[in-house]
Formats: C-alpha cells, structure tokens, sequence
C-alpha cells in the first residue's frame, strides 16, 4: 500500500466515525423526542392536539395564543388538526424548527427549569436573549444589588456575546452566570440557583387612580344602583375582628378627613393613618390599604370604595391588631389628631426679588402704582410739548419731559455720515455713532443706549430718522446729566464713523528684505 493511499484513506476514515457519532447522537436525541412525545400526548392517542399543545405551551413558557397557533401551524404539516409524531420529529429536526427556536428549545429543555428561565427571557420567537432583558433577568432574581449594579450587568453581557453581536445564547449566557459569580464572590450554583428558582418576567403595571362616579356605587342612578346595592353583592369571607367602639373624638376626626361627604375614601383613609402618626415599621401604608379593602369588602362587597364610620371604627381594630398593640394607643394617637394636614412649598428667598434695596433703574423708584400715586399726590405728571411752529426735532417724550433745544447743522451732517449714504439708522448704527463721538460713560451704557432706541422708535419702525435721532440726543443729555449742548459738542466733534481693522503682525523674511534670495534680492 502506498503513503498517498493511506494519506488518503485517513480523512475518510475520520469523516466515517464523525458520522457514525453523529447518527448516535440523533438516535439518542430521537428516543429523548419519543419520551416527550409521549408526556405530551396526554389522552395517549397517537397525537398531539391544539389544545394540548396550548396547555403544555402556556405551562412551560410565555407563549401568546398566537405564537402557540403559529408552532401547531408548522408542526401539523398535513392540516389534520393534529400533530403525529413524524410531524412532531420532523419539526425538531427539521429546518422549520428555526422559526420557532424558543418553542423547540423549550420543549427539549422542559425537564430544566435553567434553560426554561433563560428562553422564557427571550421574548416571543426567539432564542436568544438582548441586554434589556438579561438586565431584567438579573433584577427579578434579585442577583443585581448594591455590589453588583446595572453597569456591571451591562459590562458582562458584553464582555460575554461576540463582537459585534446583540444577542446571548445559552452557551453565551452560562459563561456570564460564571463571570457574575466571580464578580460577586460566590459560587456559580448559587447564581444558577437563583435563576432556576424564577419562573418568567415579572409584569408591573400601572394601577389605576381611584375614580369617585365609578368606584363610589353610592353615587350610582338608576338601573345601575339597583344592580350595584350592597344587598344583591355577594359578601367576602373576611376574619371576623370585634370592632371597638372609640368616643366622639374619633366620629368628629372621621368627619373631618371626609371632606365633607359621609364616608371616606381610600386616599383619605391613608391620610388620616399618617397625619395620626399610624404608619410606622410595623404598620405601612400598604398594610393601610389591604385594611381598608378587606373591611369595605366585607361590609359593602368587593369593589366598593368608600368607608363608613362603623367601617372605620372596625379598620382602627385591626390596626392595633396589626401594631401589636392596645387599643388605648389608637384611642391616644387618634386624640392627638387635630385634622388633615395641609403641606405647600414654601419659596426660597431670592436677594435680587425680594431685597428692594438692590433694585436699579425704573425699580428703584417703586411699582407703576406707586408711582402713579406719586405723580398724583404732586400734581400729576406734564408733558412738554412743542411750542407753536416749532419743528418737529424739539418734542419731548410724554412719559418724561424733555428740554426744547435746536441743533445745528452739523448735527445732521454727522448723522448722514452714520447713515452710510441712507436716510435713516438703524440700532447698530445709533450705537456706533454713541461709541464713536465718546457719549458713553457710567452714567450713559450702550444698554442705555439700546433703551432709547426703542424707546424713541416705539411703534415707529426699526430704523431711526432725523426727528428721532434729536430725541435720542435729548434722552441721552437725561441720562447722563448733561447739558444738550455738551450732547452737541460730541457729536459734532466727531468726524464719522471710526474704521478699526486689526493690524498683520510683523514677519521676517516678508517685512525685512535683506533676508531676500534670488531674483526678489534686486
């Protein structure tokens, strides 16, 4: 026999006893479907029908009617109505069970309440697991705490899936119970305990506010109060609890957490236990509620909402009951009640509000009503109008009177200067031109200046003509304590708008030509 004969008799040799060993594996795995055939054919007919397969779904996972509808659908490959067990092996073997991965595994993995946590975690259709809902896995067993929080879960599940991956097979997430027990320093089995003890998600939900005109059957009309009368409700079987009769203090307490109605409510019922200093480590709120509905359910019939004062005086029993205490300290803590306890926030103080000391500009002189009271206690306030034929640049302005003055000439040849050759300035003009004839000081900001900008141009546009622009000069004289002519002289002093461009800094080998080469030397 040849060395290349034998070479090649070795690799089909290897590919014979991989084959061998697979079909083992299926022999076995095929006397395992067998056996859960069997368990779930529970009338022992042969086959599986829809509504076994529903109870034996719904029993093992979260499945939804639909998802259990659509795995019979590929399950019962001649539409019977029923699934022989060629069909049933066909569908765990078959390319169609990947369609339904978390119901196959499911079904094969029944036996392992691990695998039944982790696929039930999966969501519908899938059989793997995303980080939302390995983080939820991790918080309904309890295993995410103070030493190990949402960061670390998030880390591992990462650190646990393949690059680039978004999702956690079982394989996958075995290792991450691993790094989580090492994480926490405890054993693995405790991790896995932990979630082999959990059925499925845990589902919250809202739950809804009390509704008076759905809640309240007392205040039902018609048909709807006979159907609703405590007397055609069945009663609700309740501890039978001796009620203790309390003194007058305790009707006039009840009275005044009704609100003025005749009964109480639940919201109100909590109130009183935690305004009277009720609620405690042995007594909480909740305990609150499951009193409240245990005897308004025993009196009036599941479902009822309110409370009656005999209701009341039975809930006050059983609150001592479940204090562990007399009943003289209910008695107590109810006569040291005053009534419902009103809670507002209270602002903080603000020093720029509420300090008026600090207040600048029109504030400091008072509110409008005060200052209009002012005005009126001296004789009212005057405008200064313009003189008959006088033009229209010497108006003052009606809220705050204004001195008459004529400017020159001048005055507008600088003002058209501003203008860049238009007729009129708009507010980032009249600023410039502030700025350059020197008008600004303390006592006059160019946020002054903005001021009387749109206070001379106050419903007159947003650009400012000669007129307005003698006005804004005379406001600006106001302001600043000055006289119009010293107004005057500023602006006519100034020769135009100041041009400012920013200056190159010096560079050698451009600025000093003796540093020049070649033909730029000559």
């Amino acid at each position: 026999i040849s060395v290349s004969a034998l070479c090649a008799e070795r690799p089909l040799q290897s590919a014979r006893g991989a084959q061998r060993a697979w079909f083992d594996s299926m022999a076995d795995k095929r006397e395992e479907v067998t056996e859960i055939f069997r368990r779930y054919d529970q009338n022992g007919d042969g086959g599986i029908s829809a509504d076994e397969l529903t109870n034996v779904m719904k029993a093992l996972g979260r499945f939804s009617a639909q998802e259990v509808k659509k795995i019979f659908a590929h399950m019962d490959t001649n539409n019977d109505g029923c699934i022989q067990y060629e069909e049933f092996v066909n569908w765990v073997f078959g390319a169609g069970a990947r369609a339904n991965a978390k119901a196959r595994e499911t079904i094969l993995h029944s036996d392992d309440p691990f695998q039944i946590c982790f696929y039930n975690f999966c969501g519908n259709g899938q059989a793997e697991m995303d980080g939302k809902s390995f983080t939820k896995l991790l918080k309904d067993t309890k295993i995410i705490n103070k030493s190990f929080d949402v960061n670390a879960a998030d880390l591992i599940f990462k650190k646990s899936i393949k690059k680039g991956a978004r999702r956690m097979s079982l394989a996958e997430f075995e290792r991450a119970c691993q790094l989580i027990a090492d994480k926490k320093g405890v054993e693995v089995e405790d991790i896995n305990h932990a979630i082999s003890s959990c059925a499925g998600p845990v589902l919250q939900g809202t739950s809804a506010d009390n509704v008076r005109f759905h809640d309240d059957k007392s205040s039902y009309t018609g048909a709807h109060r006979d159907v609703g009368s405590p007397s055609s409700r069945p009663r609700t079987a309740a501890t039978e609890v001796e009620a203790h009769a309390f003194g007058s203090g305790a009707e006039d307490l009840f009275q005044s957490f009704c609100g003025g109605a005749r009964d109480l409510d639940g919201k109100g019922w909590a109130k009183l236990c935690k305004d009277a200093g009720l609620t405690g480590p042995r007594f909480s709120a909740a305990d609150a509620d499951v009193i409240f509905t245990t005897v308004v359910a025993k009196v009036a019939g599941r479902g009822a909402g309110r409370m009656t004062y005999p209701m009341f005086e039975e809930a006050l029993t059983r609150v001592a009951l479940k204090k562990g205490v007399e009943i003289g300290e209910i008695e107590d803590a109810i006569a040291g009640c005053s009534g419902p306890t009103k809670n507002a926030t209270q602002a903080d103080a603000v020093r720029f509000h509420d300090d008026k000391s600090s207040y600048t500009g029109m504030h400091s002189r008072g509110s409008v009503d005060e200052r209009r009271m002012s005005a009126e206690s001296t004789g009212g306030s005057r405008g200064v109008g313009s003189p008959s034929g006088s033009p229209s640049r010497r108006r003052g302005s009606a809220s705050e009177p204004l001195p008459s003055y004529d400017f020159s000439s001048q005055v507008d040849s600088v003002f058209s200067e501003f203008c860049g050759g238009g007729r009129d300035l708009d507010g980032k003009g009249f600023a410039k031109l502030c700025k350059d004839a020197g008008l600004l000081s303390r006592q006059f900001t160019a946020t002054d200046a903005d001021l009387i900008f749109t206070k001379v141009m106050k419903g007159k546009g947003r650009r400012m003509a000669l007129p307005e622009f003698y006005d804004a000069l005379l406001h600006i004289a106001a302001k600043s304590g000055a006289d119009p002519s010293d107004v005057e002289r500023s602006v006519v002093g100034c020769s135009g708008p100041t041009r400012n461009a920013t200056q190159a800094d010096n560079v050698r080998f451009h600025d000093d030509k003796t540093t020049y080469t070649g033909r730029h030397a000559a």
